[in-house]
């Protein structure tokens, strides 16, 4: 799994991007590079975000997040991302949603501006 900051003006998109080699790449992501990316939001998405009980449940891996006022405290995936790759092939959203499930963790400890950490579970 990769997280890749994309800038567009003076907002930032994280991307969550998941290594798959079904699908074919068509060439590697470059710093400072321009790039169309089809987005879909992962969070916050009601489909994604589920309860500490089944959000787990056949997790393959986990990573732990802290989203930010800069990046809107949103979390994004990308259709034509494959690993660090754009793709000239595309997954549906329901596969693509399906992918993964975030546990909101709210704490006392972050600091002032970010408030809580996501728990990402890629299935």
């Amino acid at each position: 799994m990769y997280i890749v900051h994309a800038q567009r003006n003076d907002s930032v998109f994280q991307i969550v991007s998941l290594k798959n080699s079904i699908y074919s790449d068509s060439g590697m992501i470059r710093i400072g590079g321009k790039y169309q990316l089809d987005l879909i939001k992962i969070y916050p998405n009601a489909a994604v975000e589920k309860g500490v009980s089944i959000v787990g449940l056949n997790a393959k891996d986990s990573c732990f997040l802290k989203l930010n006022k800069r990046s809107h405290y949103v979390l994004y995936g990308a259709y034509n991302l494959n690993g660090l790759n754009i793709s000239n092939n595309q997954q549906n959203e329901a596969d693509w949603i399906n992918k993964f499930g975030i546990y909101t963790i709210f704490c006392d400890a972050c600091k002032k501006e970010d408030k809580f950490l996501l728990r990402l579970f890629v299935k």
